[in-house]
């Protein structure tokens, strides 16, 4: 008896040890702080900026900034006036350039290419960049240099970016564009419709204009197709007094 209330008593003090020893263990996990390892482009000050909404505040701004002075330029202008713009111009695309800089060191290069506004907002910069190296160089090229500028209009495209409802306006347009092809063939359908009436009713009767043929007429199907569309259009009023003149009041009211 002694010998088995012995074997208990350890017993009962290693399991009470065992349970200390766990509670133990449990309270240094909880004390304990966790260790976070943050992804590498959180680490880095480019993968801060490149994800701050600072950032694309600054780019919104650029852009609106881009149109405004596109829209500067007029006719006959004096050549320090257009030098100007053209600075200004270089020095946003220049601006456009490091921030693209920044995202692909923040990002990495699949990160940014994988967004698709990045992808817009890229194509358009190493377009850009190469229009600056054709002017700086001087370099002639088959394309005009013009074209690469007229590509800068896409950038307007970036303001949905920031304007979520018309983002939405125009994704709605794009879902749309199926039902308005069929009004679009309806119309064209009209068109047809209408230009071959025209050429049976005033094909060769239409009044020269200086002895020629004047430019809308119903002789042949292509004018009279862009005769019909020029009178849809509401622009009408030469037509038909050309045609009542040619084949009467009342076939040109018909």
């Amino acid at each position: 008896d002694e010998f088995k209330r012995g074997a208990e008593e350890e017993e009962r003090k290693t399991a009470e040890q065992s349970e200390e020893d766990r509670e133990a263990a449990e309270a240094t996990t909880d004390s304990a702080e966790p260790l976070l390892v943050p992804a590498a482009a959180d680490l880095s000050l480019c993968g801060r900026v490149a994800r701050s909404e600072a950032l694309n505040r600054v780019s919104t701004a650029l852009v609106v900034l881009n149109l405004v002075l596109m829209c500067m330029p007029y006719a006959d202008q004096p050549e320090e006036y257009e030098r100007a713009i053209d600075q200004a111009e270089t020095v946003i695309s220049l601006l456009f350039i490091v921030e693209m800089a920044l995202k692909l060191l923040g990002l990495g290069c699949s990160g940014y290419w994988s967004d698709k506004w990045n992808k817009l907002d890229g194509t358009i910069v190493l377009l850009t960049s190469v229009d600056l190296v054709l002017s700086a160089t001087g370099t002639k090229v088959g394309v005009n240099v013009s074209f690469f500028r007229i590509l800068r209009v896409a950038r307007m495209f970036r303001l949905m970016r920031a304007w979520p409802a018309l983002y939405q306006v125009c994704s709605a347009l794009v879902g749309s564009l199926y039902q308005i092809s069929n009004i679009l063939i309806l119309f064209l359908m009209m068109n047809v419709i209408f230009a071959l009436l025209g050429m049976q009713l005033f094909g060769g009767k239409l009044p020269l204009d200086d002895g020629k043929v004047p430019r809308q007429h119903f002789d042949y199907f292509m004018p009279a197709m862009l005769t019909t569309f020029i009178a849809m259009t509401g622009e009408w009023n030469e037509t038909f007094q050309a045609c009542a003149e040619g084949g009467g009041f009342w076939a040109a009211m018909g």
